[in-house]
């Protein structure tokens, strides 16, 4: 549909073009000029404007996929998650952790705001974990931080 608008505009201009040369070349009166003048001004502008609405356009609309492409990714990450958060030892907490900020990162220019929280997150909880001597508060500290990677990745993708 936009490409047959487009057509539509570029002939609409040449045509408006041709009949302005036209003008010229017969010496009509200088009311017609300012008419064909007028004429060829608002096919410009008209253009002009159609291009950048269909810019705009394309930029939502390419937003959009980036969104749904996010959305689907954070599905795929809760798919293959286990389905209870108790059963995980710390290193599939710290790997859930870092996928679900590879995903932020890689979407940063989508979600700036929330990729910079997650990520001074993350790493505070890391360092938190690591400071723990007792394996079993470790692992509690993990299971904290992967719960807010699922509620995160819930929120993503819905």
């Amino acid at each position: 549909m936009g490409s047959i608008i487009t057509i539509i505009s570029i002939l609409g201009s040449l045509t408006s073009i041709y009949a302005f040369i036209h003008s010229i070349k017969l010496k009509d009166s200088i009311r017609n000029m300012v008419a064909y003048g007028i004429l060829l001004l608002t096919s410009v502008i008209s253009g002009v404007c159609f291009y950048l609405y269909n810019q705009e356009i394309d930029a939502k609309i390419q937003f959009e996929k980036q969104k749904e492409t996010v959305r689907l990714e954070a599905q795929n990450l809760l798919e293959n998650i286990p389905s209870s958060i108790d059963y995980y030892n710390p290193g599939e907490n710290e790997g859930l952790l870092l996928s679900t900020l590879a995903l932020l990162e890689k979407n940063k220019d989508i979600f700036p705001e929330t990729y910079e929280i997650y990520k001074l997150e993350v790493i505070q909880k890391i360092k938190k974990a690591d400071k723990e001597s007792d394996i079993f508060r470790k692992r509690e500290q993990m299971e904290i931080a992967g719960n807010s990677a699922i509620r995160l990745l819930k929120s993503l993708a819905q």
